[in-house]
């Protein structure tokens, strides 16, 4: 039997959007790759969130002050439950702008609990968070990843790209396949230090 089927073109922008889905992913995965120290204004009170400078709050390391510039002392993360277990009454504590503790909210990606709560004039602090690189839109732009994870994205591009052609069981297997081996390129996740 004849496969009568038209042979699939491949176009620069399906690989391109396959690129911009494999550094999702790979945020998603493991975002130590795109971690970025910034600055973070505090809002009034305990809830505070970093959606507004990264992907993911990863961590807290100092206090800056009011300005945003002065440094200050180190800051502890800590679990809600600690918080919890050692003053029951810590939310509505007396606000002070210097941070002692962070508590990420664990059920999301960017939020994270301070205290003492804020005063009504919130200080700043340094924190470590992910950050998305940006969408690519042209070939021959520069990918901001490390050199050693583009071999995991050309596979992860090539799997996209593959996965849109679902007509032939074979193609769906080697889209597999490359997945595969993007997963074991990009490495562990969920451990800092494996990353070194």
């Amino acid at each position: 039997m004849l496969d009568t089927r038209t042979t699939h073109r491949y176009t620069d922008q399906d690989f391109i959007d396959g690129l911009n889905q494999g550094i999702s992913t790979m945020l998603e995965m493991k975002p130590i790759l795109f971690a970025s120290v910034e600055p973070l204004p505090l809002a009034e009170g305990i809830l505070q969130d970093a959606s507004t400078i990264g992907d993911e709050f990863m961590s807290a390391t100092r206090n800056l002050g009011v300005d945003g510039t002065t440094p200050g002392g180190a800051i502890r993360p800590v679990s809600r439950m600690a918080l919890d277990t050692a003053d029951p009454g810590w939310a509505s504590a007396t606000p002070a702008g210097e941070v002692d503790h962070v508590a990420p909210v664990v059920e999301t990606r960017t939020q994270f609990y301070v205290y003492p709560p804020q005063p009504a004039t919130p200080h700043t602090i340094e924190v470590v968070v992910a950050v998305h690189p940006g969408v690519y839109t042209a070939v021959g732009e520069t990918v901001a990843v490390a050199d050693r994870y583009l071999p995991a994205l050309a596979n992860f591009a090539a799997s996209f790209v593959l996965m849109a052609d679902d007509e032939s069981p074979a193609t769906d297997a080697k889209a597999q396949r490359l997945y595969q081996v993007f997963v074991a390129l990009v490495g562990p996740t969920g451990d800092p230090q494996d990353d070194g």
